[in-house]
């Protein structure tokens, strides 16, 4: 078994557009890069992966993901569909029989939460982790094509409908990797505060 975790990025300066009203590009910039930082250190962090390759088109993004040992790929196109599929059909070419998509937005995601996902799918065909957006955070699919990436807003219910269909064997994740940061009322709640405070210490 060949698991490889794929972590498509935008381009950073375009990153979190919801929030334009409240923040700065330079401040929107800073919590993607946080969060994308997280999520690197996380799959860094497990046992369970053999290999993490981090889609996207920026040169910041390119040296982090060198800087958490992953492997850059150039994206072919834009479009957040269009490159996984992209980064699926390398991966599946260079060996891989299991695969973990992760979005690279997910606040304060850890180790645990990863091999949570990881360890549902031990004996599942798949495993959706869903945002609260209705679309999904992260899919583990075993084997890489078992079931056709479709992500965006709105788009868990096809999702779910094809797991019923098509999948004989799967699991719906309600795990702490069902965040996002997508209202604004969340952007002055608790949580935000203690993203906010990272990097204002950081800055």
């Amino acid at each position: 078994m060949k698991r490889v975790a794929i972590v498509p990025v935008k381009r950073l300066s375009q990153a979190k557009m919801r929030l334009s009203l409240v923040l700065t590009p330079k401040e929107r910039k800073a919590i993607s890069e946080m969060m994308l930082k997280d999520i690197l250190e996380a799959l860094k962090d497990s046992d369970m992966l053999d290999d993490v390759i981090v889609i996207g088109s920026d040169t910041s993004v390119k040296r982090l993901a060198k800087v958490y040992r992953g492997k850059f790929l150039k994206e072919p196109s834009t479009g957040l569909n269009m490159s996984i599929e992209y980064a699926t059909k390398q991966s599946r070419k260079n060996g891989a029989t299991s695969l973990l998509v992760a979005l690279a937005d997910i606040p304060l995601v850890n180790k645990t939460d990863i091999e949570q996902v990881i360890g549902l799918g031990l004996d599942a065909a798949a495993v959706i982790s869903p945002s609260r957006a209705e679309g999904t955070n992260a899919l583990l699919r075993t084997p890489p094509d078992v079931i056709q990436t479709e992500y965006g807003i709105g788009v868990l219910s096809i999702t779910l409908d094809v797991f019923k269909k098509e999948i004989s064997f799967s699991r719906y994740c309600g795990l702490p990797l069902c965040r996002s940061m997508w209202t604004l009322r969340e952007i002055f709640g608790n949580f935000f505060k203690g993203v906010w405070t990272r990097i204002r210490q950081s800055s």
